[in-house]
């Protein structure tokens, strides 16, 4: 038995090994990509929820007040881009406006979180947040950048968007998952 515990810790410490010489490699190739302008990378800072939070609240009417806004957080640290570069997030992870539109199975919601995915993976910011617009029936992204603005962004349509009104973007009743 204790030799089965003592493989066990050695395979366990290698699979450690191995993930983080895969986070090496992805950062590496990330940077590498990005000083040749094959995959420009945005410039990020770390922000915190605060960040986030006092973002949102200059950025959506009556987020303060709101009982039928709710904002959770999955992760304890944000890495958020520059305002300047939020542009590069919709070309290197707005790749996901290419993928066949399925009803009930890829639709709005799968958009907006491949949209998510894919910014952190390749661009290193996640502080693109998935709303889910129960009012307007619809789910699209908000982008929160180091310098505490928003962009709105539906990756659907592949393009950024003006919240309000009494369309598909209302916001007034939502979900929004960092």
């Amino acid at each position: 038995m204790l030799a089965l515990t003592a493989v066990g810790a050695y395979l366990t410490g290698r699979r450690r090994e191995a993930r983080q010489k895969a986070i090496e490699l992805e950062t590496s190739l990330r940077e590498v990509l990005d000083d040749l302008g094959v995959f420009p990378s945005p410039s990020v800072d770390e922000v915190d929820r605060e960040h986030i939070e006092a973002a949102l609240s200059e950025a959506i009417p009556n987020y303060d007040d709101s009982a039928t806004i709710e904002t959770v957080y999955a992760d304890g640290r944000y890495l958020a881009p520059a305002a300047a570069d939020v542009w590069l997030l919709a070309d290197l992870a707005g790749g996901v406006s290419w993928l066949p539109y399925r009803p009930e199975r890829f639709d709005c919601e799968q958009f907006a979180r491949g949209f998510g995915v894919l910014s952190a993976l390749v661009a290193g910011t996640n502080t693109v947040g998935v709303i889910h617009d129960w009012s307007g029936r619809h789910a699209y992204n908000v982008i929160v950048t180091a310098e505490q603005t928003v962009q709105f962004y539906d990756p659907y349509e592949g393009e950024f968007v003006a919240i309000g009104g009494t369309g598909k973007y209302r916001l007034e009743n939502a979900l929004i998952l960092f």
